[in-house]
């Protein structure tokens, strides 16, 4: 692990540092900050964010350079599974490299894919799990309702099958990225069973009879 450690912490201040810090003097040198790894000792420099993003560095400029290195080095896929093109790591390998490459204040973007889609089987594979993956495509993962969050056992959104088709009837509030996004994860109850009465659905956008009723701006 000491190697994989070295090896991110060098990419870092070769690749990453060096193309955030293009922008001039915002990037702010923190000698010691950050946390400590096992002997007690600190990251050499962190960079800081605030003052990064409060000074417009953080440009589409910047953020397609930053792309083209982690496609580039294969780290894009540092998160996907080896069967999916991924690099075939050890979660700890994972959480090590992202943890160096996050000490930049305008991070590395890699593929970001909501677990429950490598549950997707057959054609579902190429038209959901793939574009997501490659950054073609967004995906929202709605769960959360008025009533229930982070509880799913609370959730009232139903979910019946008539014939061929399930009809969905809830509402979902608090839907990160739901308004860009293409492909949409629904969580709906389709039983009384308190552990195994959810199930996730797959939609298009441009599927029928829903709706955004409510935009909140960030």
């Amino acid at each position: 692990m000491i190697s994989v450690t070295s090896a991110a912490e060098s990419f870092f201040f070769a690749s990453i540092a060096a193309i955030t810090a293009a922008g001039g003097p915002a990037v702010l040198i923190l000698p010691g900050s950050g946390p400590t790894d096992r002997n007690g000792n600190g990251p050499a420099i962190r960079a800081d964010t605030y003052r990064l993003l409060g000074e417009g560095l953080a440009t589409k400029e910047i953020a397609a350079r930053l792309e083209k290195v982690s496609r580039d080095t294969g780290l894009w896929y540092v998160m996907v599974p080896e069967q999916y093109g991924g690099m075939g790591i050890s979660l700890l390998a994972r959480a090590v490299i992202l943890e160096e490459l996050n000490y930049c204040a305008v991070p590395l973007p890699v593929a970001h894919v909501a677990n429950i889609l490598y549950a997707c089987k057959g054609d579902q594979v190429a038209k959901y799990l793939t574009p997501v993956i490659e950054g073609q495509k967004n995906t929202s993962f709605g769960q959360t309702e008025p009533g229930a969050g982070s509880d799913p056992t609370m959730m009232l959104t139903t979910a019946t099958k008539t014939g061929d088709k399930w009809i969905v009837r809830g509402r979902k509030w608090f839907i990160t990225g739901a308004d860009g996004a293409e492909h949409y994860i629904l969580i709906a109850r389709t039983s009384d069973d308190p552990r195994k009465g959810l199930t996730a659905f797959l939609h298009h956008r441009d599927q029928p009879g829903w709706r955004i009723v409510r935009r909140i701006e960030i």
